[in-house]
């Protein structure tokens, strides 16, 4: 799978469908900075995902009952929260 919009509706629609029911993508700021790129592939029960947003963007997902979700910025940085516990990458 592969989208590149700046469309943040259809930015999370591709999350949704690659990843997990329930992600939203939200631009900080007024959001007409975004350049979402992405690529995506589905192994069996493993999905492989990169993903570019081009600007700040505060994203949300359900409460991962059954997955692992694994974040390694390439560039910029990351600050992921679950169940009271923050990790930041850069």
């Amino acid at each position: 799978m592969s989208l590149r919009t700046t469309d943040v509706d259809e930015a999370s629609t591709f999350c949704r469908k690659l990843f997990y029911d329930g992600v939203r993508v939200t631009p900080l700021g007024d959001g007409g900075d975004l350049d979402f790129v992405a690529d995506g592939v589905q192994l069996g029960s493993l999905t492989v995902g990169e993903i570019r947003y081009g600007t700040d963007v505060y994203v949300t997902s359900p409460d991962l009952q059954t997955a692992y979700h694994v974040l390694a910025p390439l560039t910029g940085a990351v600050q992921s929260r679950q169940l009271g516990h923050v990790v930041a990458g850069d």
